[in-house]
């Protein structure tokens, strides 16, 4: 997966544009109420809406990597997204700083759910004083309500409970992961890939799972055994999976403990 660093020719085309700052871990209901926030502010202003994504660096507990979170924002309506180095909020003005000073954007969202409320402050002051409206995305009026905590998503996919973690998130959880090893499919029987995960990404807790994954413009059931080892087997034998990375879409736990032979 690509790991992007903030770089010199984002900003031209960021220049004046509404900044949302923050992990963006899941990239869930209330990440995406905060991006329409600001791509409501950015039409006021005739202006485009551009991402900050965190990287929080690979000590920290994640649910997917930073560029997949880039993929669901562009998705999500977001002009452009970028990856920089922000441990906590209180980075931004050393990492962070000339390049949101030459992009002189016209306010930046900042949501403190995910990181720790006193750095955010500092960050908002530092903010001010560049002359940038700031806006806590979690008081915004049409955020409020869908204000969560990235942690507990984290918890119920710990516990294998991919059906709280899909309603929290507003979405099904998905698996990302390259494609580590393929075994073509034995008569009567279905092709399968071993995936491997991002380093921090959190793992369901060990079991086998029912899922989705997209091949070409179908959307084709899987079993997807998560143990020492990651193995996704398709429902379908006529299915390959032929692309180097891999999402699948976690419907629900249907065994407690992965199977040593297979599905």
């Amino acid at each position: 997966m690509a790991h992007r660093r903030p770089v010199d020719h984002v900003v031209p085309a960021a220049v004046g544009a509404v900044v949302v700052i923050g992990p963006f871990d899941g990239v869930h209901r209330s990440h995406l109420a905060a991006v329409a926030s600001a791509t409501r502010l950015a039409r006021r202003h005739r202006s485009n809406v551009v991402a900050v994504v965190a990287d929080q660096g690979e000590g920290t507990a994640q649910l997917m990597h930073v560029a997949r979170r880039c993929e669901l924002l562009l998705s999500a309506g977001v002009s452009s997204a970028f990856v920089a180095p922000l441990p906590t909020p209180s980075d931004v003005r050393d990492v962070l700083g000339p390049t949101l000073e030459r992009m002189q954007p016209v306010a930046v969202l900042v949501d403190p759910l995910d990181w720790p409320m006193q750095p955010a402050a500092e960050l908002s002051a530092y903010l001010r004083r560049l002359g940038v409206l700031v806006v806590d995305a979690a008081r915004d009026g049409q955020h409020v309500a869908g204000a969560i905590d990235t942690s507990s998503i984290i918890e119920d996919v710990r516990r294998g409970d991919v059906v709280a973690a899909a309603a929290t998130l507003g979405r099904p959880y998905e698996l990302v992961g390259t494609v580590a090893a393929r075994r073509p499919a034995t008569p009567g029987g279905s092709p399968s890939v071993r995936v491997v995960v991002a380093p921090g990404v959190v793992l369901p807790h060990a079991g086998i799972y029912a899922a989705t994954t997209l091949i070409g413009r179908r959307w084709v059931g899987a079993v997807v055994n998560v143990g020492a080892d990651i193995d996704a087997h398709l429902v379908e034998p006529s299915s390959e999976l032929h692309e180097s990375e891999v999402s699948f879409r976690l419907f629900r736990k249907v065994h407690d403990a992965p199977s040593r032979d297979g599905v």
